[in-house]
């Protein structure tokens, strides 16, 4: 009779979203953090913020200025300033990509009127265009020059609700002369042409940034990707090229000693989490870092790795094992989901007494009453063990309202290992792009303590903080 009223299939799923509004100070010299608190809600319209108020305006927090991050549902929105006349745009924070684009003033698929700075009330920034990567998976597109069709209106978007960039009306523009074109895992394509400029983020300017702007793109913000620079579009240009992007120009304009980040997101019932620029704070985690390097999946394409991939030796559901074997998995925090092999999939659901929704693919049961179960995953040297909680998301019928004591399984079968938000969760991860590895150890969910340090090489140590192994 449940299921009578509608079928609710995993898209019900990905229209959860989380709208996280950040502030980043830097607290230690050499690292750069950024706070983030975690707003819920079935789809991004019905979002605001923990006092009922809609917060997305940039704010004076001391001697910084308050950056603004928006988790719409798997990656983060930063206002970011760009030009001579600070010009205003919304980007996508990305740590799945390597490029930097902004939206073009001339884009074909802006409808009429819309080619300016952000101009959009809170509540209307708020509400999401049709058009979100899940993730990126697969490589850039070969370099093209940018069109001009005609885009049909029903294909347009309002560029005012994120921005667009016009050039020609910033004195510090340069023009580089080369072409962008990428097109993500989920079709999306951006193509515009390269210059430097002056960009503001988090009340840091940093002049002579390289970023493309995209005069045809048909997603309705840009993408400011921190990933490896091997993975730039333009490494797969007619003649490829590699050029610093931002991450790596952070570390040349010695805002940050090494080119390196750390990831807090927290558990999944808090609303605050961190990112840490160049540096790591040892009170979020328990132990030590334990160093994985990353695995170069594409060896007839790259001569080293250009994404986060690591080694992973086995899967256990409390404390047996249901997959074994070493088998690279990708770390991606552009993911809301966990994405296992169905075999492993069915036995994790059999432990819970999920029922398996055929046409969605996917498995549901209820969401409280459920005996507690934990999730391991078995790497060199570290076991990261997560709340099966983590891994079940609210279910929804097709008109938006919640079924009752429902949850489905957020698990997707694929025959690519991919650890997602749900599964960073519970770990602690530092994404180092020089050293090409992750660090990875055990998330103290909750941790409101700090013992942030710089790093310049190697991690410094911290206060060891102990907790018992658990094994399968």
């Amino acid at each position: 009779m449940l299921l009578s009223k509608t079928l609710f299939t995993i898209l019900a799923v990905l229209m959860q979203s989380e709208f996280i509004l950040a502030e980043a100070t830097s607290l230690t010299d050499g690292v750069i953090r950024v706070d983030f608190d975690v707003h819920k809600g079935q789809t991004a319209k019905n979002i605001v913020s923990a006092d009922g108020t809609p917060r997305i305006a940039p704010r004076a927090v001391g001697a910084a200025d308050e950056v603004n991050l928006v988790n719409e549902s798997v990656l983060y929105l930063a206002n970011v300033t760009i030009g001579s006349n600070k010009q205003k745009l919304g980007v996508l924070l990305d740590t799945g990509s390597s490029d930097f684009w902004v939206q073009g003033s001339t884009n074909p698929y802006c409808k009429a009127g819309t080619t300016e700075e952000v101009r959009a009330s809170p509540s209307k920034i708020r509400a999401l265009a049709a058009n979100h990567r899940a993730f990126h998976f697969g490589f850039p597109s070969s370099l093209t020059s940018t069109s001009t069709t005609s885009i049909p209106a029903s294909s347009q978007f309002d560029c005012s609700i994120y921005g667009s960039f016009d050039q020609s009306s910033s004195s510090t523009f340069h023009d580089n002369k080369t072409a962008l074109s990428i097109t993500y895992g989920d079709g999306t394509f951006a193509k515009g042409d390269f210059g430097q400029d002056t960009v503001s983020l988090g009340g840091l300017d940093v002049k002579g940034v390289n970023f493309a702007v995209a005069n045809n793109a048909d997603n309705s913000m840009g993408v400011l990707g921190i990933g490896i620079a091997g993975n730039e579009a333009t490494t797969v240009a007619t003649t490829p090229f590699q050029y610093d992007n931002f991450p790596v120009q952070l570390k040349k304009k010695g805002l940050i000693k090494k080119t390196l980040y750390s990831l807090y997101l927290n558990s999944a019932t808090s609303n605050l989490g961190s990112v840490l620029f160049g540096g790591v704070d040892h009170a979020k985690h328990y132990g030590n870092l334990v160093p994985l390097p990353l695995v170069n999946v594409y060896p007839k394409n790259y001569p080293e790795a250009v994404s986060f991939f690591v080694t992973l030796a086995g899967v256990g559901y409390n404390k047996k094992a249901v997959s074994s074997g070493l088998i690279s998995a990708l770390l991606d925090s552009g993911t809301t989901l966990t994405y296992l092999p169905k075999a492993t999939i069915s036995k994790i659901a059999s432990g819970l007494g999920y029922k398996h929704a055929f046409l969605s693919l996917t498995y549901y049961g209820p969401c409280t009453g459920l005996p507690s179960s934990v999730l391991s995953f078995l790497f060199a040297g570290v076991t990261i063990n997560a709340p099966i909680s983590n891994f079940l998301e609210q279910a929804y019928y097709s008109d938006g309202s919640a079924a009752n004591n429902i949850c489905i399984l957020g698990l997707q079968a694929s025959s690519t290992y991919i650890l997602g938000d749900s599964f960073l969760r519970s770990a602690y991860a530092v994404y180092d792009l020089e050293a090409l590895q992750v660090y990875l150890a055990q998330a103290i969910p909750n941790a409101t303590a700090e013992d942030i340090v710089a790093v310049t090489s190697t991690i410094p140590p911290g206060t060891l903080v102990q907790q018992t192994a658990t094994t399968f």
